[in-house]
């Protein structure tokens, strides 16, 4: 694991406490809020990350796992894939270009 992904764990960690601190994940990472918890759910899924204990592993993941739950189904479908190491990029949408 990198500065950056031990500084995304580090972030959600010190947050989570406290809702989260979502006003300042794009301005820290560069990331989008839910790209961020998806993100931090796969690190904690990780064996690679030995820096937390089972007990704050669990709340991460829980705490994660809630946040995408509020950016709608979406959210948690890319993050299934993503976890499942089938994550692709998403497709764009053409939908306004066949209406129109």
């Amino acid at each position: 694991m990198d500065a950056y992904d031990r500084a995304m764990l580090e972030f959600a960690n010190r947050w989570c406490r406290f809702g989260g601190g979502d006003d300042h994940i794009f301005t820290e990472f560069g990331l989008s809020v839910p790209t961020f918890y998806r993100r931090v759910l796969a690190l904690v899924e990780s064996r690679r990350t030995t820096e937390f204990d089972y007990s704050t592993k669990r709340c991460l993941r829980t705490f994660c796992t809630l946040k995408l739950s509020q950016y709608g189904r979406t959210a948690n479908a890319r993050t299934s894939r993503f976890l499942s190491g089938a994550h692709q990029p998403p497709l764009p949408d053409t939908s306004r270009e066949r209406n129109q």
